[in-house]
């Protein structure tokens, strides 16, 4: 498994950073070792990208995969995260709706934005997503400053679906 560990100027930050991150690899590993308790060994895999990187924001998103023997299919899902710097919090979509940049434009990062986003149809793309009923925890950064928001599978579509990946500033 591969998965990141920050180097940040403030050490509290980069504790706080690198727990956030531990806690998912640890979860990921629960889940393997579960699999294999359960006596279907399973073949698993676990990487990283750094999407964003400035003086005052870390995001990154890491992505993992598992395919048990004898499972119906895969799974995979896909975190994302953005780090503040100074402190080490993981932001929230309600805390990108403070950010100085963002205000202007704030109501794209609400759950009501997201939801319109996903059940308007679009040519080419799935139909049937349903609404969430929560904010989604996974958001990153991308290279151009987009906040994307990622959407496991089965939350709101079917797992042919896959990982939904949803531009917000698009």
């Amino acid at each position: 498994l591969t998965y990141p560990v920050v180097k940040a100027d403030a050490p509290e930050a980069q504790q706080r950073i690198n727990m956030v991150i531990e806690d998912d690899v640890k979860a990921f590993m629960q889940e393997i070792d579960a699999a294999r308790v359960a006596g279907k060994p399973p073949a698993a895999k676990m990487s990283y990208e750094i999407t964003k990187s400035s003086d005052e924001l870390l995001s990154l998103k890491t992505e993992q995969f598992i395919s048990e023997e004898s499972a119906a299919h895969p799974m995979s899902y896909a975190h994302g995260y953005i780090f503040r710097l100074s402190d080490g919090k993981a932001l929230t979509l309600d805390d990108v709706q403070q950010l100085l940049d963002r205000k202007k434009q704030a109501e794209r990062y609400t759950l009501e934005s997201l939801n319109k986003r996903l059940v308007e149809t679009k040519e080419g793309a799935a139909k049937d997503f349903k609404k969430l009923e929560t904010t989604p925890k996974d958001i990153y950064m991308d290279a151009n400053g987009h906040i994307h928001v990622l959407i496991q599978r089965y939350e709101a579509a079917s797992y042919t679906a896959g990982i939904l990946d949803i531009d917000l500033d698009a």
